[in-house]
């Protein structure tokens, strides 16, 4: 599930993408003091500024104020764009260049 925030302005320093995974085949890093386990999702994020978050949902309910995108589509909050394919989930800052790409075998962070 995807969320993006606040505006969407490309001005903004506050855009920000959210992605949560619940389900996944791939051992995360550690986070905290230990890995997350392993039936635990895991929340990514990139901010307008930055570079990009993952970190454990350590029990998080997931917020009914998520978009959930189709196969095929794509969502913008200023510099970075979010795309959904049946490859996985890939949000990219053009301005940065920093991405996060996940999907239910594997992910990664640049």
């Amino acid at each position: 599930m995807l969320r993006l925030l606040p505006s969407g302005r490309p001005d903004d320093p506050d855009n920000t993408v959210q992605c949560d995974i619940d389900k996944h085949d791939w051992v995360g890093p550690q986070s905290g003091p230990g890995p997350c386990p392993q039936d635990e999702g895991y929340i990514f994020m990139l901010r307008q500024q930055g570079t990009p978050e993952m970190t454990c949902l350590n029990g998080s309910v997931l917020p009914t104020i998520y978009t959930v995108l189709e196969y095929g589509q794509s969502r913008t909050a200023g510099a970075i764009t979010c795309d959904s394919e049946p490859s996985g989930m890939t949000c990219t800052n053009t301005a940065t260049g920093h991405f996060f790409r996940v999907s239910r075998a594997s992910y990664q962070l640049g």
